[in-house]
């Protein structure tokens, strides 16, 4: 069976050009798997300075360095206007399956004039006993 789950993390205001590499959000308990089956990107404010030139890159991964899903911001797409909200797009079949002691890593990589304002990142997942 399983039991739909979602975890919230704030992401404090960035200034331009600053990141956020490899933060633990998530492990995944002993005797248990989690499956990961979505994230969106939720803003609180307006970015500036994202442009083709000055990509805002969101990456969850595991802690293999294996990337589950990642959502590139230019000019088209821009990030999300203050209070809408996006998906980061279909997860890595493989991947998006942690098991015991595995990690979910969140990354933010902003170009040098890209100002990202604070969002919520909200990932929903199901978690069962480990076969």
């Amino acid at each position: 069976t399983h039991n739909p789950q979602m975890l919230s993390v704030f992401v404090e205001d960035l200034s331009a050009n600053a990141d956020i590499t490899d933060r633990v959000i998530l492990e995944c308990p002993t005797g248990y798997a989690i499956t990961l089956t979505g994230a969106v990107i939720i803003s609180n404010g307006t970015a500036s300075g994202i442009d083709d030139s000055n990509k805002c890159t969101v990456l969850l991964e595991d802690n293999s360095s294996n990337a589950i899903v990642s959502k590139e911001f230019d000019t088209d797409p821009a990030f999300p206007a203050a209070g809408s909200s996006v998906s980061m797009g279909a997860l890595d079949g493989t991947h998006k399956i942690l098991a015991a002691g595995e990690k979910l890593l969140f990354s933010v990589t902003n170009g040098t004039t890209a100002d990202t304002p604070a969002f919520l990142l909200q990932i929903t997942y199901t978690i069962a006993a480990a076969s």
